[in-house]
């Protein structure tokens, strides 16, 4: 019972996360952080500027188990997700099953940049290296 408890946090400290920054209408770009017990939501709201320079984000948003957008917009939030996406994780590996990377959507005038600069077309999908946080 007790693993149950302290697994996903165990986990966080052991395992590389990728996460899929979602681009609205373009693909994604994925981003692979090395230490995730110091990732902070304003590193992720800095990796979301890298990737679209030209919009303003100032939250994002991840799917829960019902297909629900959740927002994230602190670090309370973000460890909350964090928390779930490592409980799916142990079920999937678990269950044997593939481990999907933590999908994020922007949230700010992401979808309106797009839209009038077309700033990820004809890109499907892209690899980013930054900085190890």
């Amino acid at each position: 019972m007790l693993w149950l408890a302290i697994g996903p946090f165990y986990a966080m400290e052991s395992q590389v996360l990728v996460i899929r920054i979602k681009i609205p209408n373009s693909g994604a770009v994925d981003w692979t952080v090395h230490s995730v017990p110091q990732l902070l939501f304003r590193d992720v709201l800095d990796v979301i500027g890298q990737v679209l320079p030209e919009a303003t984000t100032t939250a994002f948003e991840y799917e829960d188990e019902d297909g629900d957008r959740i927002t994230v917009r602190s670090d309370e939030e973000m460890k909350a997700m964090l928390s779930y996406y490592y409980s799916t994780v142990m079920e999937q590996q678990v269950n044997g099953q593939l481990i999907e990377p933590l999908q994020i959507f922007p949230r700010g005038n992401v979808e309106q940049i797009l839209i009038n600069s077309n700033y990820f077309s004809k890109r499907f999908h892209q690899q980013l290296c930054f900085p190890k946080v």
